[in-house]
């Protein structure tokens, strides 16, 4: 079972951006089941509902849990109800393992109340920043102008590259290969925490995605053993990236394992460095 003792994680890169855009955040936890939908309607009561809700309902990011299919139908729901807009990033959708993927909220959205965003840097490569939006006509030519301000042409060539791969059906043939290579990647790792770090992790195989989300057993600290693992050439998440205000006092002693980019053997080095770090926690 995925580990939420503490249900106060969030996009921390994405709050950023929206707090250098003027807006005031209210914080929303998430559990096993996703965003607390619940809570977002008591907010909705209580005062002013928000003008904009920011949602990751596939693979959240740190937890990689995806929002339950009851909460989808109710936050769809609630959005025209109190007048809200919603920003759906489903940033590595390709990426589902255990079943078949629920389909995007903007699939079922009929009153203009969705903007949709991906990107290219999941499925192809990192470098690759190109991304991708779907909104009312309104929404892109607003996000068009402000865009030409900023950059007025973008990476031509490259979209032009992607475009034609698009085209000619490349894409859909590495996905399909990177998601045969990434399945098989996801349950070597997991293999690897439960035969070789069980004692010191307690973590549950994700559905899809491309991390997994443990939290370290009583005692142990993630900031700690984050310091031993750089000393031995290691570099793992010292806990804080992960939460809506990493500087308090509360334990931040969780961990995301992105396991994609290695292959079995290095994985296996890079577990076996992370034993090492946490030997004094034994």
């Amino acid at each position: 079972m995925t580990p939420f003792s503490c249900r106060n994680t969030g996009y921390r890169d994405a709050n950023h951006t929206f707090i250098q855009a003027g807006a005031k955040l209210e914080y929303i936890p998430v559990d096993a089941g996703g965003m607390d939908i619940e809570r977002i309607e008591q907010l909705c009561k209580k005062r002013k509902p928000p003008k904009l809700i920011y949602i990751i309902p596939h693979h959240h990011r740190p937890t990689t849990v995806t929002l339950s299919a009851e909460r989808r139908m109710r936050l769809m729901n609630l959005a025209p109800k109190y007048g809200f807009a919603l920003l759906e990033d489903d940033f590595d959708f390709d990426y589902h393992f255990a079943s078949n993927p629920l389909l995007p909220l903007a699939s079922l959205d009929a009153g203009g109340h969705i903007i949709y965003v991906g990107s290219f840097c999941k499925s192809i490569a990192p470098g690759i920043r190109i991304g991708f939006m779907v909104a009312p006509q309104a929404v892109i030519d607003e996000a068009a102008a402000i865009r030409k301000i900023i950059d007025r042409q973008g990476e031509q060539l490259l979209e032009e590259a992607v475009a034609e791969l698009m085209s000619a059906g490349e894409i859909a043939r590495h996905l399909k290969k990177s998601h045969k290579i990434y399945h098989g990647r996801m349950e070597n790792t997991c293999r690897l925490l439960r035969e070789h770090l069980g004692d010191y992790l307690t973590f549950g195989q994700p559905g899809g995605g491309l991390a997994i989300w443990a939290a370290y057993r009583k005692n142990i600290s993630a900031k700690a053993v984050s310091a031993n693992a750089s000393k031995l050439g290691l570099r793992i998440n010292d806990g804080r990236g992960y939460f809506f205000k990493p500087n308090t006092s509360t334990p931040h002693d969780y961990i995301r394992i992105g396991f994609c980019s290695l292959d079995e053997k290095e994985m296996a080095g890079a577990v076996d460095i992370w034993q090492q770090a946490l030997t004094p926690f034994r």
